[in-house]
């Protein structure tokens, strides 16, 4: 390959590697642009969604490589969407995070590990571990 091919390969994207798609669910406005800002500075595809029904609409629709899930939300909330993706043996990795409070949200993280999730957060997150387990998580 010459320098020529090399230089339009990588202009033409190839040879990059292809972005992960990262599904967001979470009812705070706030905190889903946040991790969405963070991820797409790290190179992300981001797909968000207020809640665990859109949430897992979007899953089936968009094959995420990973998943970043609140527990507490309306409609139909992160335990639910958690034990739908068991149910369907699912294979993405998920993040859960919870922001509730100090007893519901340590209850609700423990229930959420026991299903299964690769990690737990709890809200306000750090960035720099986030952003560390979600690249662990991604294999990058």
């Amino acid at each position: 390959m010459v320098l020529a091919d090399v230089i339009n390969s990588e202009i033409m994207g190839k040879g990059r590697s292809t972005l992960s798609k990262i599904l967001v669910i979470d009812d705070d406005d706030y905190f889903r642009s946040m991790v969405r800002e963070l991820l797409i500075e790290q190179g992300h595809n981001v797909i968000e969604a207020k809640d665990g029904e859109e949430g897992l609409r979007k899953y089936h629709k968009n094959s995420p490589d990973l998943i970043v899930t609140d527990i507490l939300m309306p409609a139909q909330d992160g335990i639910e969407v958690i034990m739908e993706l068991n149910r369907i043996k699912s294979t993405t990795p998920i993040i859960a995070v919870s922001g509730g409070s100090m007893n519901t949200g340590d209850t609700h993280l423990l229930t959420v590990k026991a299903l299964g999730v690769e990690h737990i957060f709890e809200k306000p997150l750090i960035s720099s571990e986030f952003i560390e387990t979600v690249t662990v998580l991604l294999g990058k």
